[in-house]
């Protein structure tokens, strides 16, 4: 399976010795098109359904029908995993818009301390 930066996939996390499913997440693709070309991993940050009113830096808002969502979600900069492709992601479900992509760049420079104040 291919993914790009920006998808959202569905994510099968945990270890499973016996075969057993295991609990699976969206979340979306932030490692650079050249590093999911190359390697077996990617990362991802995951996105919950489970979110008040009160947004930190740290989290964006992906709506209801943007990337194949049913319901709204907060993608958790804070949260970045590493997985597997071929034994995590499930599938892709869509692809975020440039402009949430864009605030999903900036969410995670703000976590990682990566780029100075936030504009």
């Amino acid at each position: 399976m291919d993914v790009n930066r920006g998808d959202v996939v569905l994510v099968a996390f945990g270890r499973s010795e016996t075969g057993d499913s295991r609990p699976t997440r969206p979340c979306v693709v932030v490692q650079n098109d050249v590093g999911n070309e190359h390697a077996s991993t990617t990362v991802v940050v995951p996105l919950t359904t489970a979110f008040g009113n009160e947004r930190y830096p740290h989290e964006v808002l992906v709506r209801a029908g943007d990337a194949g969502l049913s319901e709204h979600a907060v993608a958790l900069c804070s949260q970045p995993n590493t997985v597997d492709v071929k034994r995590d992601v499930v599938e892709t479900l869509g692809r975020l818009p440039e402009d949430v992509l864009l605030d999903v760049d900036r969410a995670l420079e703000y976590s990682l301390d990566l780029g100075g104040p936030l504009e």
